[in-house]
């Protein structure tokens, strides 16, 4: 897996606190990239002894073939994308892809090179997907106009988001 959209969120801070702005979004990225494998983990009822790498955004897990059909992946993955665009709007995404290995794939390093970069471009293709995996009433919410921030709006000194403005209130 891979989360996307790293760079953009972690330098979207302002001047003012931008060390401790820096340090507390690249620490809650490692939260994020921590709660997917769990969720992934959970859901396939594998201990953390299977997460093979975790770090920078990027995650390997190790699980069996029958337990990863296509089917119930891009379900899991539908699941954490859409609270991913819930919380995030498009800033944020994990891209998530397997390949078949046997053991025979180990015991031949030129064969697990190949698998192991038969991965990457997988990932690299979902990647390229943003969304793909939406169930459709996410999708149908992604593609909804927004509204346009502007008059009445302000933007947040922390996530540098648009926010609505209070109403004013009318002292009569």
């Amino acid at each position: 897996g891979d989360i996307s959209g790293i760079q953009r969120f972690l330098y979207a801070v302002t001047s003012s606190g931008a060390l401790r702005g820096l340090r507390g979004r690249s620490f809650y990225l490692q939260l994020l990239g921590e709660a997917i494998i769990r969720k992934l983990l959970r859901a396939w009822h594998l201990p953390a002894t299977n997460v093979i790498l975790e770090g920078g955004g990027h995650f390997y897990l190790l699980a069996p073939a029958s337990l990863v059909n296509e089917h119930q992946l891009d379900a899991l993955v539908g699941e954490v994308t859409t609270v991913l665009l819930s919380e995030h709007g498009t800033d944020l995404f994990v891209a998530i892809d397997s390949v078949p290995l046997s053991i025979r794939d180990v015991r031949v390093p030129e064969t697990l090179t190949t698998r192991w970069r038969e991965l990457g471009g997988r990932v690299a293709e979902a990647k390229r997907r943003k969304g793909g995996a939406l169930l459709a009433d996410a999708q149908r919410k992604l593609f909804q106009p927004a509204e346009s921030a502007g008059l009445g709006w302000h933007w947040c000194s922390v996530c540098q988001g648009p926010i609505r403005n209070p109403e004013p209130t009318d002292p009569d």
